[in-house]
């Protein structure tokens, strides 16, 4: 039996969507409070508003409300009419992933604090029998491939000790759908709020590669005995150099899809660096620039925020 593609089904449900997504760009007005004086931020939570509802109806339908992962696009998508309204305000790629980070940071904060009330280990939710079975049946069904741009996975039986179990994923419905839309730069930034969950959570998660840099599959390893660290230290970025390892995305770098940074030799993979490069040309680990060939913008770091906030309470006009 063919499957059939609704049309019209975000159009259908566009009042929820809205209602939904102003909840959203609400809870962003703390964060841009800083950034902009109010007026300015009025006009750019109307501008994220009209812009996601632009996106409603170019959404791609993926089996609607009987598949997991609709809510997983709808999600991103609201982040990608959020980015897109930053951008062009002045917002840098690098301020535009803090600033997500900070978002969903609080987010997953909320989450664990709601188990934790009912007595559930956030730190155990991904290892307990019935969200793994869910898991599981998602992947299988997955495999028949029934909308174009849904999710392909693949469920790996883990060894239990260097991982309980991981997820092979060589089709990312958020990936296809954002590189379509042009967007596929984003993607990398989202990608690391699953690494940002875990840590706030408890479980351990690690991957070596992602579909964002070029590599055939992201393949993301739970485990319940590494705790994934929430921010890169000096001996971290020691670590990624010695293991060939872009300090963005996280993959693995090999051959010759690398470049080093001049002057602290910390890598990157080809992807991320030319998406550096041509968005701000800063290194994230020493902050000089990519390509002395062009103009450079040094990301402000949060203590450097509060001491210009506090000397003269300058903000973005």
């Amino acid at each position: 039996m063919p499957i059939k593609i609704v049309k019209d089904y975000y159009i259908k449900r566009k009042a929820k969507l809205m209602k939904n997504f102003t909840i959203y760009t609400n809870d962003l007005r703390k964060l841009l409070t800083g950034m902009f004086d109010d007026d300015k931020i009025d006009k750019i939570l109307t501008h994220m508003n009209e812009e996601f509802e632009k996106l409603i109806p170019i959404i791609p339908y993926i089996g609607g409300a009987k598949n997991l992962f609709t809510s997983t696009l709808i999600h991103n998508i609201y982040f990608l009419a959020i980015f897109r309204v930053l951008e062009n305000v002045g917002v840098t790629y690098r301020e535009i992933g803090e600033f997500y980070y900070e978002f969903s940071d609080d987010h997953h904060r909320l989450r664990k604090e709601s188990m934790e009330k009912i007595g559930r280990d956030p730190a155990q939710f991904p290892f307990e029998k019935e969200y793994k079975n869910l898991v599981k049946f998602f992947t299988r069904n997955s495999q028949k491939r029934n909308f174009p741009y849904d999710w392909v996975i693949d469920f790996v039986e883990g060894d239990g000790i260097s991982f309980e179990y991981g997820l092979d994923i060589s089709e990312c419905g958020v990936y296809k759908t954002f590189k379509e839309l042009g967007a596929e730069k984003y993607v990398p930034l989202i990608c690391m709020n699953r690494i940002r969950e875990a840590n706030i959570f408890g479980f351990g998660l690690y991957r070596t590669q992602t579909l964002a840099t070029g590599a055939p599959t992201c393949d993301y390893r739970y485990t319940k005995k590494l705790k994934t660290p929430q921010k890169i230290t000096e001996e971290e970025v020691t670590y990624f150099k010695e293991k060939k390892i872009c300090l963005v995305c996280k993959g693995n770098i090999e051959g010759f899809n690398n470049y080093i940074c001049p002057k602290c030799e910390v890598l990157y993979c080809e992807n991320c660096a030319r998406t550096l490069i041509d968005l701000e040309n800063t290194c994230w680990a020493c902050e000089s620039p990519l390509d002395k060939s062009k103009p450079s913008k040094p990301f402000k770091r949060k203590e450097d925020e509060i001491t210009i906030k506090k000397n003269s309470q300058k903000k973005r006009k």
